[in-house]
């Protein structure tokens, strides 16, 4: 469940920029990235590969457990939610600019996915591939059995 939480935050917090309404996260109005850029996570990150970004732990999602998110920082996730944008459409409209030239992928993405490639796909097909329920088949089961009886 956790990578497909964040993968699904990281989509909500890329949407102002792949519609073209800002050029930065910083200036994604009304996103959780910018809230967290404000509230000064951003002051400790180093966007080097492995760069192990420290701090806050990200904060819990209401109605879920805060071991859904894994132990991001909130300095790891706008590392992670920057690196993404940059990746997704590299050099079009819609695209995050790249902060560092030769960037690696967040040492995250190997708790999140298969691959760098994978986490990219996921992101980009959260609106297409889930659909009200979001998560895997043996999240969503057991929960829907409980209500069942």
């Amino acid at each position: 469940m956790g990578s497909t939480l964040l993968s699904c935050m990281a989509y909500v917090d890329l949407n102002p920029v792949r519609a073209a309404m800002c050029d930065t996260l910083a200036d994604s109005d009304y996103t959780s990235i910018q809230k967290r850029l404000k509230a000064g996570y951003y002051a400790s990150i180093s966007f080097k590969a492995g760069s192990g970004v420290t701090g806050d732990l990200l904060k819990p999602v209401a109605g879920l457990d805060a071991d859904s998110l894994l132990d991001l920082t909130e300095g790891s996730y706008i590392q992670l939610v920057q690196w993404t944008g940059e990746q997704i459409r590299p050099g079009k409209r819609g695209a995050l600019k790249a902060i560092e030239v030769d960037q690696h992928s967040p040492a995250e993405i190997s708790r999140l996915s298969r691959n760098p490639k994978a986490w990219i796909r996921q992101v980009q097909g959260t609106e297409n591939v889930y659909y009200r329920a979001i998560g895997s088949a043996e999240v969503h089961i057991p929960a829907h059995r409980e209500h069942l009886f």
